[in-house]
C-alpha cells in the first residue's frame, strides 16, 4: 500500500473516495499525514474522507479541535494555505500513475518504481539465452537485485558453494566480490567465450542462485541446515542433470 501511495496522484473530482490524510491528493502530490505529522497524530477522524458523501468538503477542521500548540497551529495554517484554493466538482475522483507518461499503469513500470534507488538489475537478456530450466529462468528475472546481491556477493556461506562449484567445474573464475554489481561479475565470467561456453557459465551461476536460495528457504520454513558441501553438490547435480538433457535433445 505504502508503494501504491507514492506511486499515484489523485486528482480529486467530488472528494467522496479520497482519504484526507493517507492519499496524495494535494496539489502538490504530498500526503497531508506525513507532512504534517503533529496534525495527524491529534486528528480525532483518521480515515475521513474529503468530503464524504457529499457532505461539507471542511470536515477535516473539525477533527483537529484539540490543537494545543503554537507549532500545530502554524501547521494548521500551512495546511489551510495549501489547500485554499482546491475546488470540488461533481466528478468522480481520478487516480493517475506517477512512473509512465500517460498516467497509466503498467507492470514494467511498477517494478521499475518497486527498484528505484536500488542496486541496478542486471541485464535480463542474458538469463533468457542460458539453457536453465525455465523456473530457473523466472526466479532469477523476478528475484530482487538487493537478495542477489547479498546471496552471491556478501554472503560467506554462498562464496564457500560457489567455490566448489569452481572447483568442480575446473574454471579459474574471478572472486563475485572483486566487480561493483552483479550484472558486472556475469560479464566477466562470459565475455570473450564462446556460445556454448557462456550458457553453460550463466547455467552455472543462475543454478547457484537458485540452490542457495533454496537453502535459504529450508533453514527460514523448515528449520534445517544443511552445510556448504551438500548444497554446492545438489546445485552441482541439478547443473549436471540439465546439460545431459540439453545435450539428448538436439532441439535445444
Amino acid at each position: 500500500m505504502d508503494l501504491f501511495r507514492a506511486s499515484t496522484w489523485i486528482q480529486l473530482g467530488d472528494g467522496a473516495k479520497t482519504l484526507f490524510w493517507h492519499d496524495p491528493w494535494l496539489p502538490d502530490g504530498a500526503i497531508a499525514s506525513a507532512r504534517w505529522p503533529r496534525l495527524y497524530a491529534i486528528a480525532t477522524r483518521k480515515l475521513l474522507e474529503i468530503c464524504p458523501r457529499g457532505n461539507h468538503s471542511n470536515n477535516w477542521i473539525r477533527s483537529l479541535q484539540r490543537i494545543a500548540t503554537s507549532q500545530e497551529l502554524s501547521d494548521f495554517v500551512d495546511l489551510w494555505g495549501l489547500i485554499a484554493g482546491v475546488n470540488l466538482t461533481d466528478a468522480a475522483d481520478t487516480i493517475s500513475w506517477r512512473w509512465s507518461s500517460s498516467g497509466s499503469y503498467s507492470a514494467a513500470s511498477a517494478y521499475k518504481a518497486r527498484f528505484v534507488g536500488s542496486i541496478p538489475p542486471f541485464a535480463t537478456a542474458k538469463i533468457w539465452k542460458a539453457h536453465a530450466e525455465p523456473k530457473i529462468k523466472f526466479f532469477a528475472w523476478m528475484a530482487h537485485p538487493e537478495t542477489i546481491a547479498h546471496l552471491f556477493r556478501e554472503c560467506s556461506f554462498t562464496t564457500e558453494v560457489w567455490n566448489l562449484i569452481k572447483l568442480w567445474s575446473n574454471d579459474d573464475l574471478p572472486a563475485p566480490t572483486s566487480p561493483p554489481s552483479i550484472d558486472a561479475y556475469w560479464d566477466s565470467l562470459i565475455r570473450g567465450k564462446p556460445l556454448a561456453e557462456r550458457r553453460a557459465m550463466s547455467d552455472r551461476l543462475l543454478y547457484a542462485w537458485w540452490g542457495v536460495w533454496k537453502e535459504r528457504n529450508r533453514r527460514v520454513f523448515r528449520n534445517a541446515v544443511l552445510p556448504a558441501l551438500q548444497v554446492a553438490h545438489l546445485i552441482w547435480e541439478d547443473i549436471r542433470s540439465r546439460l545431459r538433457a540439453c545435450s539428448s535433445d538436439p532441439g535445444d
